[in-house]
C-alpha cells in the first residue's frame, strides 16, 4: 500500500519540460493521461507504460498558442511493455483515437500539424534481450513511467554498450527532417511559407542537438539529455580537431540551438528558415561524412558520390556488428566469425521481411529475389544522395541524385516518369521518406 501510495505521488509530480510553467505541466498531464487511458483499453491494466524521448527527459518542446492548451511540437515516444499481442490493425486504431483524443482535448489538428504518438510495444520478456542502441538506453535510464510497474531496470543495455550505428541512425533521421522541410522553390526564393517556418527552424535546431549526440559517442562522453550533452561537448570538442576547423563555432551552436530546442523559444530564428535550413544542412553534411568516416574507416575528404560508393562497400559488414555482437554475447556466444554469421543471417532475413512488408503496402520489391544485404543500408544512401543533391540555390546536382535514384531501385521500384530534375528530386525524396516509413514500421520493439 505504501508503494501505491509513493508511486502514485511520484508520478503526480512529473515534469515534462524544463519551462517550469505548472500550466504546462498540467496540460501535459492530462494529455498523459489520455494516451494510459487508451492504451489499457486495448492492452490492459497490467501494461506498463513508460514515456521515453524528450518529454520522458523532462525537455520537451511545446507550442504555446492564444487561448489554446500548450500542445506538444513534433511527438510523444511511448512504451508498452505488456504480454499481450494485439492484432496490428487494433493497434494503428488505437494510435488513431490517442490523436483524436488529444485533438479533442488541445482544440488543435494534431495531423495536420504532423504530430506523431509513437506507441511501441515490448514483450515484457524481451526486456532482457533489446538491442543495444540509443532509445532502449534512454526507455531504461532517462523516461518516466506513466503506468503500471517499474520494468526498467531489466533492461540490461548501459550507455558504454550503445553501438556507433545507433549514432548514425540520429543523422540519418536528421537528414530525413531536413528533407521533409524543404523545397527546391523555396531555396530557389529564399523565402518559406510562414506556416512552413517553426518547424523547419525547430528541425534545425535539433539538427545540432543530435549532431551532439552522435559525436557523443564517438568520444565517449554520452549522456541521456541534450543539456548535459552540449555542456560534455564544450568540454570534449578538442577530440575532433578536423570538425573544429571545418565549424569552428560548432560547440557554440549546438549549445545555443539546445537551450533554444529546450526552452521552445525559436523567436529569434523564425524568419530566417532558408538561410538556417542551409546552414544546419551545411553542417550535418560535415558532421555526416566525418562521422561515417570514423565509423567505417573511410576517407573523409571526398565527394560525396564516391563516399557513398565507399561506404555501400563497408556498410554491410559495419554497420550491423555491434548489435550483432552484444546480443551473442549474451547468449555465452563469442568471436568475430559467429558474429559475421548472424550478420548474413540477419541481413538475408532483414531483406526478406522488409519485401514482403511493401507488397503489402503496394510497392513492388526490387527484382532481387533474396539479398544478403538489409535494405537499411541502401535507404540511407539514398536519402543522403538526394539531400546533397539539392543545391544552396535550389538547382539539382543531376549526377548526385541519380545516385541516389540508384540505392532506392535496391530496395524497390520507383516510377519512369519522364519529368525535369526538381521534379525528379521530389518523387526521389518522396521515395526516400516512404521507403524510412515502411522499414521503421513496427507494432513490436525489435529484438532478438
Amino acid at each position: 500500500m505504501r508503494y501505491i501510495w509513493f508511486a502514485t505521488i511520484t508520478r503526480m509530480m512529473q515534469v515534462f519540460t524544463s519551462l517550469n510553467n505548472p500550466i504546462v505541466e498540467a496540460s501535459l498531464q492530462a494529455q498523459m493521461r489520455i494516451i494510459v487511458d487508451d492504451i489499457i483499453r486495448v492492452y490492459g491494466s497490467d501494461c506498463t507504460v513508460i514515456l521515453a524521448g524528450s518529454f520522458g527527459r523532462g525537455e520537451g518542446s511545446v507550442k504555446m498558442e492564444t487561448g489554446k492548451p500548450p500542445v506538444p511540437l513534433n511527438d510523444f515516444d511511448v512504451y508498452v511493455i505488456t504480454d499481450r499481442r494485439v492484432e496490428p490493425s487494433f493497434h494503428r486504431e488505437m494510435e488513431q483515437k490517442i490523436l483524436r483524443d488529444l485533438s479533442q482535448l488541445t482544440g488543435s489538428e494534431l495531423v495536420r500539424d504532423k504530430f506523431v504518438v509513437g506507441v511501441e510495444t515490448v514483450d515484457r520478456r524481451s526486456l532482457t534481450r533489446l538491442l543495444p542502441d540509443i532509445s532502449a538506453y534512454e526507455m531504461k535510464a532517462a523516461s518516466q513511467v506513466l503506468h503500471g510497474p517499474d520494468v526498467r531496470g531489466l533492461i540490461p543495455v548501459t550507455s558504454r554498450d550503445i553501438a556507433l550505428a545507433s549514432g548514425a541512425i540520429t543523422l540519418y533521421h536528421r537528414t530525413i527532417a531536413l528533407l521533409e522541410n524543404v523545397e527546391p522553390e523555396y531555396l530557389e526564393s529564399k523565402q518559406y511559407p510562414d506556416e512552413k517556418r517553426l518547424e523547419t527552424v525547430r528541425e534545425t535546431c535539433k539538427t545540432y542537438t543530435e549532431i551532439c549526440t552522435s559525436l557523443s559517442l564517438l568520444g565517449g562522453f554520452y549522456r541521456p539529455s541534450y543539456r548535459a550533452r552540449a555542456q560534455e561537448f564544450q568540454k570534449h570538442s578538442s577530440q575532433f580537431p578536423e570538425l573544429v576547423r571545418l565549424i569552428p563555432d560548432l560547440p557554440e551552436k549546438v549549445a545555443k540551438k539546445t537551450e533554444m530546442k529546450i526552452s521552445s523559444d525559436f523567436s529569434s530564428i523564425i524568419d530566417e528558415a532558408p538561410t538556417k535550413w542551409l546552414e544546419a544542412r551545411r553542417d550535418l553534411a560535415i558532421c555526416h561524412r566525418y562521422f561515417l568516416s570514423r565509423m567505417l574507416g573511410t576517407e573523409f575528404n571526398q565527394p560525396w558520390t564516391s563516399f557513398c560508393r565507399e561506404s555501400e562497400r563497408k556498410l554491410k559488414w559495419i554497420f550491423f556488428f555491434e548489435y550483432l555482437s552484444f546480443i551473442l554475447k549474451q547468449r555465452g556466444i563469442h568471436g568475430s566469425p559467429f558474429v559475421y554469421g548472424a550478420n548474413v543471417l540477419f541481413q538475408a532475413y532483414d531483406s526478406y521481411s522488409f519485401n514482403r512488408r511493401i507488397r503489402e503496402f503496394g510497392r513492388v520489391p526490387a527484382n532481387t529475389l533474396l539479398s544478403l544485404t538489409s535494405p537499411l543500408q541502401s535507404i540511407y544512401l539514398a536519402t543522403v544522395s538526394t539531400l546533397y543533391a539539392l543545391r544552396d540555390d535550389g538547382t539539382i546536382d543531376e549526377k548526385l541524385l541519380s545516385e541516389g535514384t540508384g540505392y532506392l531501385e535496391k530496395v524497390f521500384k520507383t516510377s519512369d516518369l519522364k519529368v525535369d530534375a526538381p521534379e525528379l528530386w521530389k518523387l526521389t525524396r518522396d521515395n526516400c521518406l516512404e521507403a524510412q516509413k515502411l522499414y521503421f514500421i513496427r507494432e513490436q520493439k525489435r529484438v532478438f
